[in-house]
């Protein structure tokens, strides 16, 4: 049996002075599964103590009990101290471009949409990423969003920020016919970006809400489908995809004449990331995570709280026809 000198010293060795356990293999000449054995014992005998200091275990807290009722992957939250939503847009950005830099590999195929949340993401990224990746365009151009955050604008940036080539879409997010849409699939780079979409390791989506009296997010129809899709009980978009607050698709004439990834595509990816702030999103959150289509979740604690309320109690569903 070793000495308790031994122990002491082997985690003071591991724990203070940060050495592995094959350093202390040589230093102290005893074999590194040895070390491993003491310093189990160290724990088992209560020499050594190890507690976690979580900053945010709130945040913990609520994090861990969405991923269980909800079944999604992982979920992130930032605090909501009541700040204006840019700035909560701000936080949610900057959590997203913290993440994606932990979880992004070399040679990964990213997939970016668009949004003022999904901007944030990307103006949080430093410059010059050290990582060899390619970054595609997951929608068409719109014209009618705000400078800088539609799909097109997004890729170019984010491929720069990591030193990469963006593989842009070169049609607008919405044509005038649906024979205008089928024209230009047929065209070869359009092909070859839609190619890529099936090679899609990580997506990173805004996710819209349809609600009674007007929409929230960086998307919208024109507002006789709005309100058609409201009808069917639509209560949120993402990437284009109108879904009610089952997870159901909702029909959609608009759908016929839009150019953006594919459902199928979306569901394969495996690290899909629905973008989100303000409780009033609550609905539509739950309905994209019900469709399947994103496994993480950025949003903020207001929201991840009523998307728990909405769960625990769906009676107080107001939105749309469910």
């Amino acid at each position: 049996m070793a000495s308790q000198s031994l122990i002491t010293k082997v985690c003071n060795l591991f724990y203070k002075e940060g050495l592995a356990k094959t350093e202390i293999e040589k230093r102290l000449h005893i074999s590194r599964f040895r070390v491993a054995r003491l310093l189990k014992k160290a724990q088992e005998t209560g020499i050594v103590k190890i507690e976690i200091h979580e900053p945010k275990h709130d945040l913990s807290d609520i994090e861990r009990t969405l991923e269980k009722t909800t079944g999604l992957q992982n979920v992130i939250l930032v605090k909501n101290d009541g700040e204006p939503t840019p700035q909560l847009k701000k936080k949610a950005g900057q959590a997203a471009a913290d993440y994606l830099v932990e979880v992004i590999r070399n040679h990964d195929v990213l997939g970016i949409g668009w949004g003022t949340t999904t901007y944030e993401l990307v103006h949080a990224l430093s410059q010059s990423i050290g990582k060899n990746l390619s970054v595609v365009q997951v929608s068409g151009g719109n014209t009618k969003l705000e400078t800088g955050i539609d799909s097109q604008a997004l890729t170019m940036q984010l491929a720069q920020k990591f030193g990469a080539a963006p593989h842009l879409l070169h049609a607008p997010a919405i044509v005038d016919r649906p024979d205008t849409r089928r024209m230009l699939l047929q065209e070869s780079s359009l092909k070859d970006v839609f190619r890529l979409y099936k090679k899609i390791r990580l997506l990173v989506a805004g996710i819209g809400a349809l609600l009674p009296d007007r929409f929230v997010g960086s998307w919208a129809n024109d507002p006789a489908e709005m309100e058609a899709l409201r009808r069917h009980g639509a209560v949120a978009e993402l990437l284009s995809y109108c879904f009610d607050l089952k997870g159901k698709l909702c029909p959609s004439r608009g759908r016929e004449r839009t150019i953006a990834i594919p459902l199928e595509d979306i569901q394969r990816v495996p690290c899909c990331i629905g973008l989100a702030v303000g409780s009033e999103k609550a609905e539509a959150v739950l309905g994209v995570i019900r469709s399947g289509h994103i496994n993480t979740l950025i949003t903020d604690t207001s929201t991840g709280r009523a998307i728990l309320n909405l769960l625990n109690n769906p009676n107080q569903i107001k939105g749309g026809k469910k």
